[in-house]
């Protein structure tokens, strides 16, 4: 008599992860930059009018950072940088400031919310495709160095290769530890 296994097998888990766990929740749509310009005036602009204008204007610019210009999406998508400082300042605890006015639970968490979701829309918009992706030949030495790194053993099969062109020593000594300074360290 044979004993059944009662762990579901493995070929089970894979065909039915992707019915209770589907792709396509896993990558998220950015908020579209209408409902985020929308959001702005209603929920954001009156956190920060009431905490962090007062030190962040015109006048004053602490840090050097003008909050109250940005009264439109417009003017927020010309710097998004300044929102990845806020929010790495806001994540931290260092603004508000200790003897400042602190952000509520829910403001804190709607004024993060509105910046993530911000950042996450313009990181989307500007991503864009990288172009053609070209293959490099490896150099004699950084072949050497490879085979090196992954058997542990010192082969340098390239003392039978040609030595490299005089257009990768001209491109590669420019480059800080690269080949013209590995051969100066082997020969001196």
């Amino acid at each position: 008599m044979t004993q059944r296994n009662s762990r579901p097998s493995l070929l089970a888990v894979i065909f039915l992860f992707p019915l209770l766990f589907p792709i396509e929740s896993l990558a998220k749509n950015p908020t579209p930059f209408e409902e985020i310009s929308k959001q702005y005036p209603s929920t954001t602009l009156p956190i920060l009018q009431s905490h962090c204008i007062k030190c962040h204007n015109q006048d004053k610019a602490r840090g050097d950072l003008d909050l109250e210009r940005m009264a439109t999406l417009t003017e927020l998508r010309r710097e998004p940088r300044i929102w990845q400082k806020v929010l790495f300042m806001i994540e931290n605890g260092e603004m508000p400031p200790k003897k400042s006015k602190q952000l509520s639970t829910e403001e804190n968490e709607t004024l993060r919310a509105w910046i993530v979701s911000y950042l996450d829309a313009e990181s989307h918009a500007n991503a864009g495709d990288p172009g053609r992706v070209v293959m490099r030949r490896l150099t004699n030495a950084e072949l050497d160095n490879t085979i090196r790194d992954l058997t542990g053993i010192d082969l340098r099969p390239t003392r039978e290769f040609p030595a490299d062109s005089a257009g990768v020593e001209e491109t590669e000594h420019r480059r800080p530890g690269c080949i013209v300074e590995l051969r100066r360290r082997r020969s001196g």
